[in-house]
């Protein structure tokens, strides 16, 4: 699917986009249900775990769903001490089109659970992978995502600057890029 400047306006108004159900002629549920049932196929996985970071952070919009996915044999946590840390992948599938990205991801938590972090996904760690052996992780991964209908936007097509001037209401700075058109949040 070519990303047009209709495409890049729709998704900033928050306006579903795509040529294939559930983003053609469907309702926010059609599409949330699409990502539940993606979500438990990937969660059906002996290798794969799936943590789902809270909708839009627990406040605001965000444009995408935001999962780390990371091996299940114990092997991505890590205990740091005061806090436990889990290495893995950074996936954001958009709510409004069949788009997907990663890029190596992080949480930690406090062992006491009173604060914890994690890593979002940008231009500079799009499509990267953690330290180490994670190519056979990641190409499971992906195929379980192609499989659902997900489509991975090369890079070079997400970092090109807009080709319409749009505001997006985001929590980053301008300018912007195809990237930032399609995975965005509002706080």
């Amino acid at each position: 699917m070519d990303i047009t400047a209709e495409i890049l306006e729709k998704s900033v108004a928050g306006i579903p986009f795509g040529d294939a159900w559930p983003f053609t002629g469907s309702t926010t549920s059609d599409i949330d249900g699409y990502h539940k049932r993606m979500i438990a196929h990937l969660e059906r996985s002996r290798r794969i775990k799936v943590r789902r970071h809270s909708d839009h952070y627990g406040s605001g919009y965000a444009s995408y769903i935001h999962l780390l996915v990371y091996e299940r044999d114990g092997r991505s946590t890590h205990d740091r001490g005061a806090f436990d840390e889990i290495v893995g992948l950074n996936l954001y599938l958009s709510r409004l089109s069949p788009f997907g990205v990663y890029g190596p991801g992080f949480e930690s938590k406090s062992k006491d659970g009173r604060a914890g972090s994690h890593n979002y996904i940008e231009m500079s760690t799009l499509y990267r992978l953690p330290e180490g052996d994670w190519e056979d992780f990641l190409g499971e991964v992906k195929c379980k995502l192609t499989d659902s209908g997900i489509v991975f936007p090369s890079s070079d097509h997400l970092s090109t600057p807009l080709p319409v001037k749009l505001d997006i209401l985001t929590i980053w700075d301008p300018p912007y890029s195809v990237f930032d058109a399609i995975f965005y949040w509002t706080d």
